[in-house]
């Protein structure tokens, strides 16, 4: 017996998010909840795995070998969670440089570029078959959702810091409407420690949050190359905030990046002593980073490795 004017209804699905910077490339699955017609969905999505894989930190970078090196993480980030369970769709999310915001006929639109689609759809094919795959800007996600994660807030500046880039994209009721980004990222101060250490890359990444507490040997006898990189990352994000300040320019800055660069840059903006902040922000303001514990209350992780990037990401599903 067939049932008059029934309609298919419209299941939960498990989505493959793919994560491409300039520093690491990352491979996660969620479960993603149907959302009404209002856009509300009854279950918070659920982080189910994920693996990121850091690139080697280069002297100097080359954008074909730069390519080269993503495809080969992806491949290993996507082996890493095939086992997992089974995709239905993939979402792609670029970050600088393979992501560009320019003026459109219809305002502000998004790029990407062709090679890393390229390349990112073959390994994703490769390891899935052959399922539908979407591509967006971290900034499109991180814009959707920073209205969720601070409800009080009706304007932020995001400061989003990769591998060798941070993006800087101005927001006002979840909308982007403006971006500069500056050639600073983690791998900077990678590059700092590295230069003042016998350490590895991999040692080097590990003592970042031993670093982070002032009080540790560690940090003490390398306080003056970290309080050199820090000054010259505050007068690099300070003349490009000027390049935005024709715009409205929200006081309230939101630093998202993995822990714990995230809080690394936080407090390079937040115990900077430059004069030029005061000019910038004559109200005042707040710099605060992107916790995994703010992203919990929004996505629930069943992953042993919380990925802030990713999980932000699969928010914004």
């Amino acid at each position: 017996m067939w049932s008059l004017f029934r309609k298919d209804k419209v299941e939960n699905e498990i989505v493959l998010i793919v994560d491409v910077e300039n520093g690491s490339v990352g491979a996660a699955l969620a479960y993603i909840p149907v959302k009404d017609q209002s856009g509300t969905a009854q279950d918070k999505p659920v982080f189910l795995a994920g693996s990121r894989v850091h690139l080697p930190v280069p002297q100097r970078l080359s954008g074909a070998t730069l390519l080269v090196e993503i495809k080969d993480a992806l491949y290993i980030a996507l082996q890493n969670i095939r086992e997992t369970t089974y995709p239905a769709r993939a979402v792609v999310f670029f970050s600088p440089p393979w992501s560009t915001l320019r003026q459109g006929k219809h305002g502000l639109e998004w790029d990407h570029n062709d090679d890393v689609i390229s390349a990112v759809s073959a390994a994703v094919s490769e390891s899935f078959d052959t399922i539908p795959i979407s591509f967006q800007a971290l900034g499109t996600a991180a814009s959707s959702v920073v209205g969720d994660l601070f409800p009080d807030k009706q304007g932020m500046l995001l400061c989003t810091v990769t591998g060798e880039v941070t993006e800087l994209i101005p927001v006002h009721d979840s909308v982007p409407y403006g971006r500069v980004t500056i050639p600073i990222g983690t791998n900077t101060l990678l590059r700092t420690l590295r230069a003042h250490t016998d350490m590895s890359d991999a040692e080097v990444r590990s003592s970042l949050r031993l670093m982070q507490h002032e009080s540790s040997p560690i940090h003490s006898a390398l306080a003056e190359p970290l309080a050199a990189t820090s000054a010259h990352f505050v007068k690099q994000y300070i003349d490009a905030v000027f390049d935005l300040a024709p715009h409205y320019l929200p006081s309230d800055v939101l630093v998202i990046a993995q822990e714990p660069s995230a809080m690394w840059f936080a407090r390079m903006l937040a115990q900077s002593d430059n004069a030029a902040f005061p000019n910038l922000f004559p109200q005042g303001g707040t710099v605060r980073p992107l916790r995994n514990s703010r992203l919990a209350q929004h996505v629930i992780s069943r992953s042993p490795t919380a990925d802030a990037i990713m999980m932000l990401e699969t928010a914004a599903l």
